[in-house]
């Protein structure tokens, strides 16, 4: 009985360590972006998604459409015991809020934003746009982030439903408020084709060809600075406002941006 009992942990522990090297080396295939080797069924769609179920766990392909609209892999999530890897984040998940990264280092953004990592941009000299295409409460909506010298200097998200846009730039406006104070919109300044947001009541008054703006001045912390004067490359400046834009294009096409101006 003592020899069968013997035999029957050293089973359980060499089944144990076999299984614990499995789970081990998908886990790791999986951060590397790489399909799991001991799966027991697997479903994949043509965009790159995939389901993998294995013994005890399950992992989860992502892929998003960046770059136009070409799907990318960019996340495969580990799933195991009721527990989950973190997710990687995508743009669209951080669009909201991504006034408060304007300023951060590429490096900086690239930690928080981990998807921006498989993403190729868009280089215009200096300038380096990554784009993604999302579906934000029912619109289709080109998100775009700008980095210029490395540092994060402005986003611009195309939506084409015209409403949901002046909706979203209400509520980016609040957001403004609450973080940065009154605005700071020089009165009377108005140019051909412009107009101030705030002017604004509802969508309907919108005109086509037409952009609604508001500043706000920014102050800046040590870091922030530093990354400031690099993107600007040493150039003098008075003050960096943020200028919100909402610019309507025509009736199917809207297009909401935050960016930093530097003034004179």
């Amino acid at each position: 009985m003592k020899k069968k009992i013997i035999f029957i942990s050293i089973f359980v522990a060499l089944i144990t360590a076999v299984w614990s090297a499995m789970v081990i080396t998908d886990y790791i295939r999986s951060k590397d972006l790489k399909e799991p080797v001991f799966t027991i069924s697997t479903v994949r769609d043509q965009n790159g998604n995939g389901y993998y179920k294995c013994l005890g766990y399950e992992i989860y392909a992502r892929a998003y459409p960046f770059n136009g609209k070409d799907h990318i892999l960019y996340d495969m999530q580990f799933h195991m015991l009721g527990g989950t890897s973190k997710p990687k984040k995508i743009i669209s998940w951080v669009s909201s809020h991504a006034y408060l990264q304007l300023g951060e280092s590429k490096e900086k953004v690239f930690d928080y934003i981990e998807a921006l990592e498989y993403i190729t941009p868009e280089v215009k000299g200096n300038q380096e746009i990554y784009s993604e295409h999302a579906n934000i409460n029912g619109a289709n909506v080109i998100l775009k982030l700008v980095f210029y010298n490395d540092v994060l200097s402005g986003f611009e998200y195309e939506y084409d439903d015209v409403n949901i846009a002046y909706k979203e730039a209400e509520r980016l406006r609040r957001d403004l408020e609450l973080t940065f104070g009154e605005k700071t919109t020089y009165p009377g300044m108005v140019q051909t084709n412009k107009d101030y947001f705030d002017n604004v009541k509802n969508a309907s008054e919108l005109k086509n060809q037409y952009t609604y703006y508001e500043d706000w001045k920014v102050v800046f912390e040590d870091e922030k600075q530093e990354n400031i004067n690099k993107m600007l490359e040493g150039k003098e400046y008075s003050r960096i406002d943020i200028r919100f834009e909402l610019s309507v294009v025509n009736e199917n096409k809207a297009i909401l941006s935050g960016r930093y101006i530097a003034l004179p």
